[in-house]
């Protein structure tokens, strides 16, 4: 197991008890591979493979770094975020644990995986380069 560390972001809401806290892991993944020397852009397929798999290894970092052992004490339910980044389009995995306040045991409650939008396309994949009429894109 991998040594202590810190999500990328934490947040601890206020509610009533100010029992819950979150933690974010990010990850980033390029639209673009290089190929025999030119830079081409990722298949709409290749880019939602790594964009759920680097959401999932942002969940598993999560757990191996042991990041709810920093949670305040009084903290019982926390709720944790894989997101992976291609450019400005994101996706999210998640998942809920909760203990008794000051417990270090800690159960799942929730967890869910990672879902792409019916609607997404390579179009919204790509969005925002201002170079994509310059490159060759993969197939």
């Amino acid at each position: 197991m991998e040594q202590e560390g810190r999500s990328d972001i934490t947040a601890h809401p206020l509610t009533e008890r100010h029992t819950l806290s979150m933690a974010f892991e990010i990850k980033t993944v390029s639209r673009h591979a290089k190929r025999q020397g030119k830079h081409v852009l990722k298949s709409h397929l290749k880019l939602m493979e790594e964009l759920e798999k680097n959401a999932m290894d942002a969940l598993a970092q999560l757990e191996s770094r042991q990041y709810r052992a920093r949670a305040p004490l009084h903290v019982i339910r926390i709720h944790e975020f894989g997101l992976a980044f291609a450019g400005k389009f994101c996706i999210a995995a998640s998942r809920t644990f909760q203990s008794a306040a000051g417990d270090d045991a800690w159960q799942e409650v929730d967890h869910k995986a990672v879902v792409f939008p019916k609607d997404v396309s390579e179009m919204v994949l790509s969005d925002g380069d201002a170079d994509n009429d310059k490159m060759d894109v993969d197939d």
